[in-house]
């Protein structure tokens, strides 16, 4: 509940009111700040003292303050708008999306004993690529050397005749020359999108594998192919 208190002004003989609040735990919103101001300056002019009435500089002063505060309420109904108009903007964007089959970096695969299609990223100059998968948790669990490093490929799971268990891995392209390692870098993977979701202001791109990427992250789109046959991984 709030309460308006008069107090002197001194010589100038000039009525202020204060506003004060029972409860100060809450944070007005500029909402309420523009409520607020509006009732002072109404309860301001109906209380001050006819005999010394307020400083026609003062009340010049205190309008321009409730201009000031009423534009900032339109700028953020305004800026909420073109939040809301972004948002959904992004969905319509990306929704055609869903369906086709990306090509992504940088990301953990979900393996799940089904081959990982990937491929390694041109570099310049290298005699030999190895192919690195970790798991989640930064532990190498194979690595090997790519045959044929400029057609797509597949990471069986197969580890010492073994099945990987099943999980979130990282496939990493090494590149070596004469003198040993000279670059890595993430392979691209590839996935079906199931679904575009927003997360806050964030585009979330899903996949059919469980994975989540963001729209950045996507470096190429495609037809979903169900065909086979790519090159084998080599132990």
């Amino acid at each position: 509940m709030q309460a308006i208190t008069e107090t002197s002004a001194g010589a100038a003989g000039a009525t202020r009111l204060q506003l004060a609040t029972e409860d100060d735990q809450s944070v007005p919103s500029t909402t309420n700040d523009f409520q607020d101001f509006l009732q002072l300056l109404t309860a301001q002019l109906r209380n001050q003292d006819p005999l010394s009435p307020l400083d026609s500089t003062q009340f010049v002063a205190q309008l321009a303050s409730f201009s000031t505060v009423e534009q900032l309420v339109n700028a953020n109904e305004r800026l909420d708008s073109i939040a809301s108009s972004l948002v959904g903007d992004a969905i319509e964007r990306y929704a055609p999306w869903i369906g086709q089959d990306a090509e992504y970096t940088d990301a953990l695969v979900n393996f799940d004993g089904d081959p990982v299609r990937y491929r390694i990223p041109d570099f310049a100059e290298y005699s030999r690529v190895e192919l690195s998968v970790t798991d989640s948790v930064g532990g190498e669990v194979d690595r090997f050397v790519v045959n044929d490093p400029n057609v797509d490929q597949n990471w069986s799971g197969a580890v010492d005749g073994q099945k990987a268990p099943d999980g979130k891995y990282l496939l990493m392209a090494n590149y070596f020359d004469d003198n040993g390692l000279i670059h890595t870098e993430p392979v691209s993977v590839f996935d079906t999108i199931s679904a575009v979701r927003l997360n806050g202001d964030a585009v979330e791109i899903h996949l059919l594998g469980g994975g989540i990427v963001s729209p950045e992250q996507i470096t190429g789109l495609s037809a979903r192919d169900n065909s086979v046959g790519l090159e084998p991984d080599v132990e």
